[in-house]
């Protein structure tokens, strides 16, 4: 789904052990490297995102809390039309 940049959330698995394996929810995910997510997500994410919950925007939506949020819900962000039409609510099976 996009926001004002263009911006698509994607899963980037690339850092995770045996990350060649295919898997049905996050919960089978094998455990991950903390720090290599923390750097994926400062170098390809923190410069439109924040990830602290009730945190501000950026060029993207704030992504803390996402699970369970709606696309295009979060007040005072100028997100696309068919950002907002989606209807999506985000969670294991939508991400």
């Amino acid at each position: 789904t996009s926001g004002q940049g263009g911006c698509s959330l994607v899963v980037h698995l690339s850092f995770l052990p045996n990350s060649t394996s295919t898997m049905s929810t996050f919960a089978e995910a094998p455990a991950g490297d903390v720090a290599a997510g923390e750097k994926i997500f400062k170098t390809k994410c923190a410069q439109c995102h924040v990830a602290e919950k009730g945190g501000g925007n950026k060029q993207g939506p704030n992504l803390g809390g996402l699970f369970g949020r709606t696309t295009g819900s979060i007040a005072g962000f100028a997100y696309s039309k068919a950002n907002k039409e989606a209807n999506v609510t985000w969670g294991e099976e939508t991400l």
